[in-house]
């Protein structure tokens, strides 16, 4: 799904423009997630696999959130920088329709500016349209900030999944999964 360009006023006075990129913008979007991977732990590349990424796959991938029914990417530009991305996708199969999963990522120094707010927002109302009944999303238990965040965002915890992840420093870390419905 493509979602028009919409733009709206940052707390700063700064402006956010949120669309799904174009196909063109593969290398951009690439950059982006290997940006964002290098600043926290707490995405799902590592650094190394996130430079792995080849813009080959980055196209594929782009192309396939711009045209599948019920799945929408929408990033985030402030002053014409990728600043951020969050995305929603829902089953396939009739059984597994009624929610859908969410995620996000923003780069630090775009943080506390109501950019996450704005895509979340964004994304609820992309899923009431779609008639869903609820949204998911999971996390790194140590990402104490998101988790707030969700919270803020109406998202209860539902799940843990223990020892859910292995961390770049070997480490374990549970996996939260949080919910909201609609």
């Amino acid at each position: 799904m493509i979602y028009e360009e919409k733009r709206f006023l940052l707390r700063d006075g700064r402006v956010c423009a949120l669309r799904t990129p174009e196909e063109s913008e593969a290398e951009t979007l690439l950059s982006f997630i290997r940006t964002a991977c290098r600043e926290t732990d707490y995405l799902i590349y590592t650094p190394k696999e996130a430079e792995s990424l080849t813009l080959e796959s980055e196209k594929g991938w782009l192309s396939s959130e711009r045209t599948e029914e019920k799945v929408c990417l929408i990033s985030a530009y402030v002053e014409g920088e990728h600043a951020g991305n969050a995305d929603i996708s829902a089953g396939g199969l009739e059984k597994f329709s009624s929610y859908g999963v969410m995620g996000i990522a923003l780069l630090e120094k775009f943080w506390g500016l109501g950019i996450g707010r704005l895509l979340f927002s964004e994304l609820e109302r992309i899923a009431v349209e779609w008639g869903l009944t609820s949204l998911r999303l999971d996390h790194f238990a140590g990402n104490v900030r998101a988790h707030s965040f969700y919270e803020k965002m109406g998202f209860v915890q539902c799940g843990v999944y223990h020892r859910g992840v292995k961390r770049s420093d070997g480490t374990f870390d549970d996996v939260i999964l949080m919910e909201k419905r609609l």
